[in-house]
């Protein structure tokens, strides 16, 4: 049991046990026979009441309004009273999640030690209120075989909500059963989980808040997260940064609207269909960064979104080396995002590698000594090249250092800054390390000789275009850390707005 606190610590599903004296007096009062009954038995068993909404002139009068939920064989009704400060010997509170294993569904215990486990990791803790939170403290029956689980989650600040939101859509599946519950803040506001997803994901414009002096808006929470990007604008802005990629030209040997480049197998048509096939995808990868969702989740997501591409195309890969680049720029800023900080590359980058560094690290090491199964992994093992692999693990330092700074020459000089020193793989498949050289010494010349705003530039790079497309080259690792700067770009205008 806690030590007595004083009436401004109440909050929100706590417990009060009543002295003696208290229970006399409650019993004092009028009651029906079934409320009289149901009290009774509380009183003789010493049984807790909750906390419940506390009305000015009860706080004021120094009186707590408590209740109880009764069990069937008291109709399963709400019983509410107060009771005067004097009479609470003590505050308890509802049990915690790992304390009522045994009455979870067996088919979801396994599930449900899980969600506990992750929960935990987070430091957070983690309650069972409602039905079954009333049986295990009682021993009456509470629990129906379609009851829901009432959970409240104590909430530091809204990364530590973006966590518990993952976690709790985990515990999903045949035979689990419904989750319901609230987060609960620092400042007492409390917000059904629920609601909080499908605010945040935009689908609801506005979310009610719940404190112990009645729900509201709460303007000061909705300040602290209206500027933060939420999961569907990073996807969404990852979704639109592939089209950007795709509607420029001239590209030289690359799709574009109106041209297959160097590509007989794929054209714009292949591209918008796998673009829409992967917009949910982008959006979780923003989800499991915030939820600090381990590498092999995100792996998982990226194995799940190129199967999605590939049914789109026909088999054909058009995207895969993008999902790889955006998605792990997605799940990095979800994270951003769920520290309530702005989303800036720096900042980002350092998130990236302090999360998952040391898995691309490992990734990249073994995809160096193993035998690969894609082209452009074997292109890197046979002439030596810093694959995609290493590009993540050192923090995509063509990205960052090349293509970002370079963003205010427009699309297309990105475009060639970043040929001009990537160790495109595709390049290298294509066309050999040869054909790796001819493309950047084609773009560094171009670059040269004054970029697209030069005199006669476009029309230099629709010819360096006719030379890749007669080399059958294709800068696809190149257009890959391209559409990651249009990512940047969007999400800079989403800012702005």
């Amino acid at each position: 049991m806690l030590a007595l606190q004083p009436v401004t610590a109440l909050h929100r599903h706590q417990l009060v046990c009543l002295s003696d004296d208290g229970w006399r007096r409650a019993l004092a009062r009028e009651w029906d026979d079934e409320a009289r009954e149901c009290l009774s038995h509380w009183a003789r068993h010493r049984l807790p009441l909750v906390v419940t909404r506390q009305p000015i002139d009860v706080s004021r009068g120094g009186d707590i309004a408590v209740g109880l939920a009764a069990p069937a064989q008291w109709g399963r009704r709400r019983i509410a009273l107060r009771v005067s400060r004097a009479d609470v010997v003590c505050f308890d509170e509802f049990p915690r999640m790992e304390s009522v294993t045994e009455q979870i569904p067996v088919v979801a215990r396994e599930a449900w030690r899980k969600l506990a486990a992750a929960l935990c990791a987070a430091g957070i803790t983690a309650r069972v209120y409602g039905s079954h939170g009333w049986q295990h403290l009682t021993q009456l029956r509470y629990v129906r075989r379609d009851s829901d689980i009432d959970l409240w989650l104590d909430i530091a600040d809204v990364r530590q909500a973006s966590v518990a939101i993952y976690a709790l859509t985990m515990f999903d599946g045949p035979g689990l059963p419904r989750l319901d519950g609230e987060l609960v803040f620092a400042d007492g506001n409390a917000f059904a989980w629920r609601e909080w997803q499908a605010w945040c994901d935009g689908r609801h414009s506005r979310i009610l808040s719940k404190s112990l002096t009645g729900p509201a808006l709460t303007p000061e929470l909705r300040a602290q997260t209206a500027a933060l990007p939420t999961a569907h604008e990073i996807g969404h802005a990852a979704t639109l940064a592939l089209y950007d990629e795709l509607a420029l030209s001239p590209k030289p040997g690359l799709v574009t609207l109106d041209d297959c480049g160097s590509h007989d197998d794929m054209d714009a048509n292949t591209f918008m269909r796998s673009l829409f096939a992967l917009r949910p995808h982008f959006i979780r990868f923003a989800e499991l960064g915030a939820a600090h969702a381990p590498f092999e989740s995100l792996e998982r997501c990226g194995l799940d979104a190129e199967q999605r591409m590939l049914a789109a195309t026909g088999g054909i890969n058009t995207h895969r080396g993008a999902i790889f680049t955006l998605g792990l720029l997605c799940a990095a800023a979800g994270a951003v995002a769920a520290s309530a900080l702005a989303i800036e590359p720096a900042r980002l980058r350092q998130t990236l590698m302090a999360r998952w560094g040391a898995a691309l690290s490992d990734r990249a090491a073994k995809r160096a000594t193993s035998a690969s199964s894609l082209p452009g992994g074997r292109a890197a093992q046979r002439y030596g090249l810093r694959g995609a692999s290493a590009e993540a693990a050192l923090g995509f330092p063509v990205l960052f250092e090349v293509a970002l700074p370079a963003w205010e020459l427009g699309r297309l000089d990105t475009l060639f800054r970043i040929m001009a020193v990537l160790d495109d793989c595709n390049l290298a498949h294509r066309g050999g390390v040869e054909g790796l050289r001819f493309a950047q010494d084609a773009a560094r010349q171009f670059i040269a000789q004054g970029g697209s705003s030069s005199h006669g530039g476009l029309t230099r790079a629709r010819a360096i275009g006719r030379a890749f497309v007669a080399r059958r080259l294709s800068p696809g690792g190149a257009a890959d850390l391209l559409a990651a700067a249009c990512w940047f770009a969007r999400m800079r205008a989403n800012e702005r707005h």
